[in-house]
């Protein structure tokens, strides 16, 4: 009857015990056995002494947290860290060769009450994307990394296991690339130099840009730069000869951590067309002036030689006028001794004839009769 009433001050106690923890639960077995069943077991709940009581009869146990042969690893799988992109954070149970899906698996930041998967549920599935591996390894994406997501503790949990890991941000693992949309690209005529001088602005960056166009120019040179916590706000600049970029096309390009980005593609035709123009015309004019030189040049020459040869010609026929006038000169004084001497013989010929006697044929002298002859 003691025994009885025992064993249900007992039963009462306990009924009591678990309804104040209901971490606890109680089971009567079969025969002559009952059970207590502890639920989210914490280090609290190790290395202590258990009792358990029947009647007048008691047992105590001490509850030694096992020696654990498997210990947890982290790590940063990626290498570098670019705002707008991903990273990915892996856990390793060292220890065992597979991970068991039945086992408490659970990610968080900063500290444990920011969780951001439990078992295989995520908090914010456009986020994180939790992956179990067939090995002994799960893993954590998180997406659309920014400011927020770095410089922060990150823990993985495998059962009463953990690992921590600090992402801290470098220059050797994070990057800020350039971005269109917080890219500024301008350019000034610089008359009095006859410059073209080129200024880059980027918000939002990191590391530092190197910066270089695809001519023979030297690099971008730093003129501003503000430190922010993650990033930086930089400027820079490049002068050139106008001479080397007119009506030319070229790329601005910039290193970032080892990687190039295109950042612009410029074509400085407006700011070269008025010199343009003016260097056309002068051209265009200096070929018509030699032209028309060169036109009258030929033309003097042209005449020159037309003079020459009507002087020649006049020449000519000068000299074959006197020749011809002096030849006609020297027949005519041949030809005039001649024709006076036949006249001379003429006139003496007539003047025999006119003085011959026409004799009669009687023979009388009287009757001789003179005739001149004409």
């Amino acid at each position: 009857m003691d025994g009885g009433c025992n064993k249900i001050l007992h039963l009462f106690y306990l009924i009591i015990s678990v309804a104040m923890k209901l971490n606890y639960e109680e089971k009567v077995l079969q025969k002559n056995e009952y059970s207590l069943t502890i639920f989210n077991v914490t280090e609290s709940d190790l290395n202590i002494v258990y009792q358990c009581r029947y009647g007048f009869y008691a047992a105590s146990k001490l509850i030694e947290a096992d020696e654990s042969h498997k210990f947890l690893s982290l790590r940063l799988v990626t290498d570098l860290i670019i705002f707008g992109g991903y990273i990915i954070l892996t856990c390793t149970i060292n220890g065992i060769s597979k991970v068991e899906n039945d086992v408490t698996r659970q990610w968080s930041m900063e500290n444990e009450d920011h969780l951001l998967s439990y078992n295989g549920r995520i908090n914010n599935d456009r986020k994180y994307k939790k992956t179990i591996f067939p090995g002994n390894e799960f893993s954590l994406k998180i997406f659309n990394v920014t400011a927020a997501d770095v410089n922060k503790t990150y823990r993985c949990r495998y059962s009463f296991d953990a690992a921590s890991i600090f992402i801290e941000l470098n220059e050797y693992n994070y990057v800020n690339p350039p971005k269109p949309a917080s890219t500024i690209i301008k350019y000034l005529l610089d008359k009095q130099m006859d410059t073209i001088n080129i200024s880059v602005y980027f918000k939002s960056v990191f590391p530092l840009p190197n910066c270089s166009v695809n001519i023979d120019a030297t690099g971008f040179e730093l003129t501003d730069l503000q430190q922010h916590d993650v990033d930086m706000d930089v400027n820079l600049s490049l002068s050139l000869q106008r001479i080397v970029v007119c009506n030319r096309s070229f790329n601005i390009s910039c290193n970032v951590a080892r990687k190039q980005y295109d950042v612009g593609y410029l074509k400085l035709k407006d700011e070269c067309s008025s010199k343009g123009a003016f260097d056309a015309m002068i051209i265009l004019l200096i070929i018509l002036i030699s032209i028309v030189l060169i036109f009258i040049l030929v033309l003097v020459l042209i005449k020159r030689l037309v003079l020459d040869v009507r002087k020649n010609q006049k020449k000519d026929t000068t000299c074959s006028k006197d020749k011809n006038q002096t030849d006609s000169k020297t027949e005519s004084e041949k030809i005039l001794p001649l024709s006076e001497d036949k006249a001379e013989k003429n006139q003496i010929d007539d003047k025999m004839e006119s003085e011959k006697l026409i004799i009669v044929s009687n023979g009388n002298e009287n009757s001789y009769t003179q005739y001149n002859t004409i």
